[in-house]
């Protein structure tokens, strides 16, 4: 059978159940969602490019009209099809790279961030958190050389992106919501790339 993906990552694994516990917002497929919003971060410009494509989602029989809600459902279901479909090009990532590389960075920075790096963040910036997550393993990050200032931002960002973003942007440039739409200048492919932004002029402080 498969292993379960945090049975290699069981001081992780005690942090993240122990965050979830108990609250509300854990019901359901929450916790599942924030690894997705790792992922569709971190694929932004290949989910992007497949959903800008005229015949992008034909395969999947899923209608793309704009909303974050069906390009996430487009995400998941790419991903199946690659697994299915033996002779299909993979699009996305498959099923091997997200195992073997983006999850285990996601482990290691939820064990960092969660016992240490940035105490008492709520469960209810999961999403937040998320995307933070997916821009340190893009650029690299050194969890263990960021200085004290500097999870100090990432903290605030956390908790306050909007706020955070127009301190470190500027007040004309700050943190798009993107309410429902992937496209369009503040959607969520945008907030993706300004979360990139933000954390790489945290990174320069």
């Amino acid at each position: 059978g498969i292993a379960h993906p945090w049975d290699e990552y069981s001081q992780a694994r005690e942090e993240w159940d122990e965050w979830w516990r108990g609250k509300s917002i854990a019901k359901g497929q929450t916790p599942s969602l924030m690894f997705l919003w790792y992922l569709i971060c971190l694929e932004r410009n290949r989910l992007g490019d497949m959903l800008n494509a005229q015949s992008g989602t034909n395969h999947l029989k899923i209608n793309f009209r704009g909303t974050i809600e069906e390009s996430l459902d487009i995400y998941c279901a790419q991903i199946q099809y690659q697994e299915i479909e033996a002779d299909s090009v993979d699009i996305l990532s498959n099923i091997d790279t997200i195992s073997n590389n983006y999850f285990p960075s996601f482990a290691k920075w939820i064990y960092k961030i969660l016992s240490s790096g940035i105490p008492g963040i709520s469960v209810d910036k999961y999403k937040q958190l998320a995307l933070f997550i997916a821009a340190a393993v893009e650029m690299d990050l050194p969890m263990d050389d960021l200085s004290d200032e500097q999870w100090n931002w990432i903290g605030e960002f956390i908790r306050r992106p909007r706020k955070t973003g127009r301190e470190i942007l500027s007040d004309s440039d700050d943190y798009p919501e993107p309410k429902g739409r992937w496209t369009t200048a503040r959607g969520q492919k945008q907030q993706c790339e300004k979360t990139i932004e933000i954390v790489r002029n945290i990174m320069d402080l």
